[in-house]
């Protein structure tokens, strides 16, 4: 198996990272190629640099850029030849959208959290039309290292991501205060 990842920011390397042991090739693509390859050299050799192309290749394609930069992206003719299943993580982009801007993409919207880096994450996916229960399942077995992947109805997705994202690193800064001031 192949997986691609075009970003690999906070959330693009922390699930690159984790989904480094799965057993699958990652191609990594980054805007800017040191940070792809810095990440690579930390994953192992089953982590590749890649071009667009070859990322946009792979049997899953993790999207993981900034909300402002999607448009000009999904403009590359490069898309226009992906096969595989896009997973965006895309904050703020519905499915709906992402689907008007690639017309015969499978797609999947997650929202991961940081700790996915270290196994202990939740993910909250919600799945588009035309993904069927065995490559849900799939997903799910791949999504496996990353912690537990809780699926949720799109409308819900980005209030819910609010708990799983922010709050936990609200209550680190909190208890760390705590600990700073020795309470």
């Amino acid at each position: 198996m192949k997986i691609g990842f075009v970003g690999t920011g906070h959330m693009g390397g922390s699930l690159a990272v984790a989904l480094g042991g799965c057993g699958a090739d990652l191609y990594l693509h980054n805007r800017t190629r040191s940070k792809a390859e810095a990440l690579a050299a930390s994953i192992g050799p089953q982590a590749h640099v890649a071009t667009l192309e070859e990322a946009v290749g792979c049997d899953y394609v993790l999207l993981g850029v900034k909300p402002k930069d999607v448009e000009a992206l999904l403009a590359d003719p490069a898309w226009g030849k992906a096969q595989g299943i896009i997973v965006s993580m895309v904050a703020g982009l519905p499915l709906a959208r992402l689907q008007a801007m690639l017309p015969k993409a499978k797609l999947v919207r997650i929202l991961p959290n940081t700790p996915v880096a270290v196994g202990e994450g939740l993910t909250l996916v919600c799945f588009g039309e035309g993904i069927d229960s065995a490559v849900q399942a799939e997903f799910a077995r791949l999504m496996g290292s990353t912690g537990r992947l809780a699926p949720i109805s799109e409308d819900k997705l980005d209030a819910a991501s609010v708990l799983t994202g922010s709050a936990p690193a609200y209550l680190d800064y909190f208890v760390d205060a705590l600990i700073q001031a020795g309470v």
